[in-house]
């Protein structure tokens, strides 16, 4: 399944969405927000998991006898299947000492979060593959950022692994109008501020799922009113990035800056010949800068698009950025190794993989290129 997601009983996709489309067109799109009480049912994550025993066939010769044997069946003490309540389907294999996080948990936390005094608006969450991965995303209205006319609404992110293939996660992100799937600034502004002081509600959580798991998600319901001091931190720095004139040089650094080789390797190399010579190093290096050279091309010609020409901050550092995160997001050529489509890959790539790096090395180029860092 190129998208992933996983499916309701009646074969529609476990997901919705609020008013705007999904790039794969699937999942339920809400014409109004619902209620706390309707987020399960609508993005078919009503149900639960369980830990159930593990067991393993041992077969040992019946007494006296040469060819005949009798299987029995003895329990793995080390580990326990991960059960889904509605289908009976076995999602995975976790440790024995790992906690579950049930669906319901994200609902209760974002509430707690938002408490009676804030609008809590629930944009989109579902889940992925069979249910092993579950996601939601609420937008705060009283966090809106505006720079000149370029809007950015501040949203925060619950996503959670049911068979330890991801940690329990809450962070406060952006995600910028124009473009619904932008989740690095806050992001790499949140893993910056993680490395200089440690993680905390400002710069959000990821929890292992150990037993004292359910006391640290309530602890972090403090994260909302500390989120509000780090929306302002990250609009303090975007503000300054549109403060500051873009110029051709300063472009190409904040580019170079983004991307490494590893990056490069990701990417499909550009249809251009490229005359092949005896020396390979010399072949490699041709390929590099006309990958480098077309990707800069690209760059500059959304840069100049009608996205990044946005009153009061067009020919800035924010429009540079904007500009590599829409490139990431949106138009990034990609390297499928599986049967998936290239919107699935890059989708994927952008937001939990090698495109999420680049956005994060943009951001702190950004950030250089502005006098911040």
């Amino acid at each position: 399944m190129a998208h992933n997601l996983a499916r309701k009983a009646d074969g529609s996709a476990a997901m919705f969405s609020l008013k705007e489309k999904p790039w794969h067109g699937l999942g339920t799109i809400l014409d109004k927000a619902i209620d706390d009480s309707e987020v399960l049912e609508m993005a078919g994550l009503n149900w639960s998991v369980d830990l159930e025993p593990v067991y393993q066939g041992i077969s040992r010769p019946v007494m006296d006898s040469l060819d005949e044997y009798v299987t029995s069946f003895e329990e793995v003490d080390q580990f326990r299947f991960v059960k889904r309540s509605d289908t009976q389907q076995i999602l995975g294999m976790v440790n024995r000492s790992f906690k579950v996080v049930q669906n319901q948990s994200m609902v209760d936390l974002f509430r707690g979060l938002a408490g009676v005094d804030h609008e809590l608006i629930w944009e989109t969450a579902g889940c992925l593959g069979n249910g092993e991965i579950i996601f939601g995303l609420v937008k705060i209205p009283d966090l809106m950022i505006r720079i000149g006319k370029d809007e950015t609404i501040p949203y925060l992110l619950f996503s959670n692994g049911h068979i330890g293939n991801m940690m329990t996660n809450v962070c406060p992100t952006l995600i910028r109008v124009v473009c619904n799937n932008t989740l690095s600034a806050a992001e790499e502004d949140a893993c910056r501020r993680r490395r200089r002081g440690g993680r905390n509600a400002t710069n959000g959580y990821r929890l292992r799922h150990t037993q004292n798991i359910d006391q640290r998600l309530k602890e972090i319901q403090a994260v909302y009113g500390n989120s509000l001091k780090a929306i302002e931190h990250t609009k303090s720095a975007l503000e300054i990035m549109a403060s500051k004139t873009l110029t051709d040089e300063l472009f190409r650094q904040i580019v170079a800056k983004s991307w490494t080789a590893t990056d490069d390797a990701a990417e499909e190399s550009t249809d251009e010949p490229i005359a092949i010579t005896k020396d390979e190093s010399e072949r490699s290096r041709a390929m590099k800068v006309a990958r480098e050279t077309k990707r800069l091309e690209d760059l500059g010609k959304i840069l100049a698009s009608e996205t990044c020409q946005v009153e009061g901050t067009k020919g800035t550092v924010f429009s540079a950025l904007q500009s590599i995160t829409q490139f990431i997001d949106h138009e990034r050529p990609t390297q499928q190794r599986r049967a998936i489509s290239d919107q699935a890959a890059r989708f994927e790539s952008a937001q939990f993989g090698n495109g999420a790096q680049i956005k994060n090395r943009a951001f702190k180029a950004a950030l250089e290129a502005a006098g911040v860092l």
